[in-house]
């Protein structure tokens, strides 16, 4: 499962995926704070150093604008959303995505993709050290040939 980017692991970006909207606000919130520290964890792992996309913190946005001229629609929000998973190597769902529309066109985008999806961080962390191996591997068998080819080009 060599991620989208097929880079030495220098920089790994997971989105992190789940339930955003919810029938009342307290619900969204619960939802909200869920990510957010799903985010939190990634970023506090010490192992190795991932760099969590949180759909989360986008209300920000809302926020900042004047809510009339710059007002920016659910849709642009869907697509900067996507814009991102398309560019990230892995993607984590957090509990209780199953009912969440946007996760499931989320999934379906990964799919097209083929971003990894996890459903926990021990699996994802688990994947990110087999790939981080086979990485190292090819890099280290391609080594002769690149110099070589080096060469052959200067």
């Amino acid at each position: 499962m060599i991620p989208n980017s097929y880079r030495p692991f220098e920089e790994i970006c997971v989105y992190v995926a789940g339930a955003y909207n919810a029938p009342t606000a307290v619900e969204m919130f619960n939802n909200m704070r869920k990510g957010m520290r799903t985010a939190m964890k990634l970023m506090g792992l010490t192992e190795v150093e991932l760099n969590p996309f949180c759909p989360w913190l986008d209300f920000h946005y809302a926020l900042v604008g004047d809510g009339e001229e710059n007002a920016i629609t659910l849709e642009r929000f869907y697509r900067y959303s996507i814009a991102w998973l398309r560019r990230s190597d892995y993607v984590l769902l957090v509990p209780g995505w199953e009912n969440s529309k946007g996760t499931k066109r989320e999934l379906e985008v990964a799919r097209e993709e083929n971003i990894p999806v996890f459903e926990s961080i021990e699996a994802l962390l688990e994947q990110v050290k087999k790939d981080n191996e086979i990485i190292k591997f090819i890099e280290v068998y391609n080594a002769p040939f690149m110099a070589r080819a080096k060469k052959e080009l200067c």
